[in-house]
């Protein structure tokens, strides 16, 4: 019979088995609060994150930080330490780990510091800048799009990704189009919702920043347009305007938690708006549109954002 092991906080593994983005980044500032309020010896802790996260914990020592995508010897885990994870494994393809009715901060302080952190605690935690000179854009004079998402209930549709970049354009500022072209999804909104391959104004860095240029690009902007999703929570490590439409989830909910800057919430004046907020998810993948007619995104019309833009720029 293996000995047994008592598991207090005194040594700690925080896992962030994630691959959202803005989970991570929202869970980031409770272990900066843990590693500075309660370790005074960096041995006592260590971060398992997905390797490409690895920038958000700039603060945490080299050797304290293990990939992942490394799973020999369980991470090297030590016996003694307690496993604070921020996500679960999946058991069913419809069951969403993060809940709809906290704040993603909220739900890390309980799952990583065992408490529910008070807000001033959750700022989220700037990256360090990068050089970005290589683009030779005046990213000052910039408007960063979001292109890409992963679910068709949180996606901002071509059309007006194009129309808003075109308003941009004509107030004489430069659209940056940012994302994966891998990621975006089919609304059925038109015959083609993708953004065409090769565009025709402004900037198109889809597929060729990493994510600390990224966030150095957006530091520099005018202002970050999208709809929730993990670039948009990467602006909030910054102090860039934000104009965010909101579909499926509810900004209190979302809204990143920061010193400075404003958060230009759009939400829709539909009655199933927030639905994946309102309603009790684990019935439901939320990646999809229950209803079937994804009137949230449709809603996400570019004059919205332009409304906004016209007193930032």
């Amino acid at each position: 019979m293996s000995p047994k092991v008592t598991l207090t906080l005194d040594s700690t593994c925080f896992m962030l088995n994630s691959l959202a983005m803005g989970d991570v980044l929202a869970a980031v500032p409770v272990v900066k609060y843990m590693v500075e309020e309660y370790y005074s010896d960096p041995t006592m802790y260590m971060v398992v994150a997905k390797e490409m996260f690895k920038p958000f914990f700039h603060f945490i020592p080299e050797d304290r930080f293990h990939s992942f995508e490394d799973k020999a010897n369980d991470w090297g885990i030590p016996l003694h330490f307690a496993i604070s994870a921020l996500n679960q494994t999946k058991v069913k393809s419809i069951t969403r780990n993060t809940p709809r009715h906290m704040h993603l901060g909220q739900f890390a302080s309980i799952r990583l510091a065992n408490r529910i952190l008070d807000p001033g605690f959750l700022k989220y935690v700037p990256l360090k800048q990068v050089d970005i000179s290589r683009y030779g854009v005046d990213f000052s004079k910039s408007v960063i799009l979001v292109t890409s998402y992963r679910d068709a209930t949180r996606a901002w549709s071509a059309d007006s990704i194009l129309e808003t970049a075109e308003y941009i354009q004509q107030r004489g500022f430069i659209p940056v189009f940012v994302g994966k072209t891998d990621m975006n999804v089919e609304l059925n909104l038109s015959p083609k919702t993708s953004l065409p391959e090769k565009l025709t104004l402004g900037v198109d860095l889809r597929n060729n920043t990493s994510i600390e240029e990224l966030a150095s690009i957006m530091g520099l902007s005018k202002a970050v347009c999208g709809l929730d999703s993990g670039p948009i929570h990467l602006a909030g490590t910054t102090s860039v305007p934000i104009i965010c439409g909101y579909t499926s989830i509810l900004p209190e909910y979302r809204i990143p938690y920061r010193d400075k800057g404003a958060t230009y919430s759009i939400l829709p004046d539909i009655p199933c708006i927030g639905c994946e907020s309102r309603w009790q998810s684990h019935f439901w993948n939320w990646e999809k549109c229950y209803l079937g007619h994804i009137d949230c995104c449709k809603s996400m019309t570019s004059d919205k954002f332009i409304h906004y833009l016209q007193d930032i720029l």
